[in-house]
């Protein structure tokens, strides 16, 4: 049974890092949203409002409000934008009415209310095409009224949905889940891409390779057993020297604690958590230090290389090249 050891604890691990992250996600993802469910699901303000290819390779997610000025000369360049990459761009808007704009909110409440109506993107772009002869107006109600009725919209239904709760849950929404990103202005903008995605994928799929073999190394080390590396008398060389242990702690303990805290980032960074992709460069910086100096010690130190270690120096390497390959996307906002 003990010589099976090591595989259970490895087992064990990498199913509790993907059980943690998996209930760690769903519980923070409610408070991210700032919305209860049973809301969500009865106005519906869990689908943000999407135009353009759903498979798109990039999508481009705004946070806006209606009668700032920069957003509205946004509007018209991204319309420019949506031409040139057509297929390859889907836009994503959210509202952020701020609060020194004396028509943001009520604005956001005209375009949410049309939204009800299958209308929300043709009200989007007249409220910002004709930014500047509401911005300053003194019944502003009166004007959107008269763009719902130019885009053919129920009257009677938009003046009821903009007085209601359910246009107003999305705004609420969708300013509380700004809110919890940090955003502070307008219009801040986050460029989402499956390619990065796919490299938090792959990083964390690499750090449970790393994270196995370190596990193995630290079981060995802690139970006393003789490490079995196919005969290499390296391996014994390295394991069993003086540099395998630091303050008395297995070295290959410290690396559980890197390969699992960088699965446990890759996985955040890859929900779309900014804060994750900074702890992961610096977890992986400073393994890659770290295996620097473990590959200084078996060649010029001790003349002798462990299996084992050069498979975690070149895990490490890997997990470095996905890190500088990253390209920049969500995890840097736009103000």
């Amino acid at each position: 049974m003990k010589r099976y050891l090591p595989f259970v604890i490895v087992a064990v691990v990498a199913l509790a890092t993907v059980g943690s992250g998996a209930m760690l996600y769903r519980a923070k993802r409610p408070h991210v949203l700032s919305i209860p469910e049973t809301l969500s699901a009865k106005t519906g303000a869990e689908s943000p409002h999407i135009r353009g290819n759903p498979d798109a390779p990039v999508t481009l997610e705004e946070y806006g409000d209606f009668q700032c000025p920069p957003c509205g000369m946004f509007s018209a360049f991204l319309g420019q934008l949506e031409k040139e990459y057509d297929s390859r761009l889907r836009v994503v808007f959210r509202n952020f009415p701020l609060k020194m704009h004396e028509h943001a909110l009520e604005a956001a409440l005209a375009a949410e209310a049309a939204g009800l109506q299958g209308r929300f993107w043709e009200m989007h772009d007249v409220l910002y095409r004709e930014q500047d002869s509401w911005n300053k107006a003194p019944n502003v109600r009166e004007l959107f009224e008269s763009y719902a009725g130019t885009i053919g919209l129920d009257l009677d239904k938009f003046k009821k949905d903009m007085d209601g709760e359910q246009a107003r849950a999305r705004v609420d929404a969708d300013r509380q889940r700004g809110e919890s990103l940090g955003i502070q202005l307008t219009p801040t903008l986050f460029i989402i891409s499956r390619f990065r995605t796919t490299i938090y994928i792959v990083a964390a799929i690499v750090s449970l390779a790393g994270l196995a073999d370190a596990t193995y190394l630290t079981v060995q080390a802690l139970t006393g057993e003789t490490l079995g590396c196919g005969g290499s008398a390296d391996c014994f060389k390295v394991l069993g020297s003086a540099y395998a242990r630091v303050a008395g702690i297995p070295v290959a303990s410290f690396g559980v604690l890197a390969y699992f805290s960088v699965f446990t980032f890759a996985t955040f960074a890859g929900f779309g958590y900014a804060r994750a992709r900074i702890f992961l460069v610096l977890a992986v910086g400073a393994m890659f230090i770290g295996t620097l100096w473990l590959l200084y010690v078996q060649a010029f130190l001790l003349h002798a290389y462990c299996r084992f270690c050069l498979f975690s120096a070149a895990t490490t390497f890997l997990l470095a090249g996905l890190v500088i390959a990253l390209p920049p996307g969500r995890d840097r906002s736009v103000s």
